[in-house]
């Protein structure tokens, strides 16, 4: 994901199946003054949702449950924000002598 000055991300999810995804994540690559606010799912996201803002730092990798709600602030410097973002899926281990293709 790269942003430039003046954009920022929407609230989003990356699922809210289980079978779909468990946990994802973000790493960054480059950014300066920008945060990532996550979506507490517990509060009473309707009439009082409950924020947690984490600082974006080059080289830190965020990993949250994938039903978890979150954006980010909006990028203000020159420089680009850069951050990969990811899923991570459960498969069962393959059964002895059997080979799975992913």
């Amino acid at each position: 994901n790269v942003l430039r000055k003046g954009e920022k991300m929407l609230s989003h999810r990356h699922s809210g199946n289980t079978d779909d995804s468990f946990l994802s994540g973000h790493f960054t690559v480059k950014c300066k003054d920008t945060q990532t606010v996550y979506q507490n799912p517990f509060s009473d996201v309707v009439n009082n949702p409950e924020y947690y803002y984490f600082n974006n730092q080059p080289g830190r990798i965020n990993i949250f449950n994938s039903y978890i709600y979150h954006h980010t602030t909006e990028h203000s410097d020159d420089s680009e924000r850069i951050t990969m973002a990811f899923d991570l899926f459960y498969r069962e281990p393959p059964k002895e002598g059997k080979i799975i293709e992913l």
